[in-house]
């Protein structure tokens, strides 16, 4: 039996994200999107922040999560380890309006976002629909727009997630040498990674906001709805 399979669009809203060139600033700041979501593995952003940028002393970390950071200094998880005692970690730890997390993306310069999975990828979207940098796995539902920016390399594997992501099945593991490789890329060739995600951005916004993408949706809940009418 035949099944007909329909393409869905991820949108955006350009009132809030609308491309813009980047230039390097300094100090530099990464963001990292985290917690309470274990598939963002933040703990492996962390990790390659420090193991690549820990004696630089212009390069810093904003930590986005909501709750409790789940990502250490070290690798046991004593308090003493918290996040919030690095003096170049940034902690954000409430949820955000829209508003200020666009703009919390023009604060800083690049966001990392090493997933295991998505359904939809809305944040390194939207962070690349904003022309900023993005290092995101290659992976899932990220490979719609990955390579509009710095696509993350990957593997699937075994790791398991906690909370509602246990035993979810196979999720991707994202290489750890290649993202600390293009953190440190993106810092010493900014302008060229700037300019090809601005040229994504423009993409973006010229074919892929919420009220062009919305035509199908709108198209499709009428064909179902045009199907339940006839069966009645």
């Amino acid at each position: 039996m035949e099944v007909p399979v329909f393409d869905f669009q991820l949108g955006v809203e350009p009132s809030l994200f609308f491309p813009k060139l980047r230039y390097k600033r300094s100090p530099f700041h990464f963001l990292s999107i985290g917690a309470p979501s274990t598939r963002k593995n933040s703990q492996i952003a962390v990790n390659a922040f420090l193991d690549t940028f820990a004696g630089i002393d212009d390069v810093f970390l904003i930590y986005k999560c909501i709750g409790e950071p789940d990502a250490r200094i070290y690798p046991d998880s004593s308090a003493r380890n918290s996040v919030y005692k690095h003096s170049k970690i940034k902690v954000i730890d409430i949820d955000l309006p829209i508003e200020q997390l666009s703009e919390l993306y023009d604060s800083i310069d690049c966001v990392i976002y090493p997933t295991s999975g998505e359904g939809w990828g809305l944040m390194p979207y939207q962070s690349i629909a904003k022309g900023i940098p993005t290092i995101c796995t290659n992976a899932t539902a990220c490979t719609e727009f990955a390579e509009m920016s710095v696509p993350l390399n990957f593997s699937f594997g075994k790791n398991k997630m906690s909370g509602i992501y246990e035993d979810a099945g196979v999720w991707a593991e994202p290489d750890y040498q290649d993202l600390c490789d293009k953190m440190l890329y993106v810092v010493k060739n900014y302008d060229k990674v700037a300019s090809d995600t601005f040229d994504g951005a423009k993409y973006i916004n010229k074919n892929l906001t919420w009220e062009k993408v919305s035509l199908d949706y709108k198209e499709r809940l009428c064909q179902i709805s045009n199907k339940l009418e006839k069966k009645v």
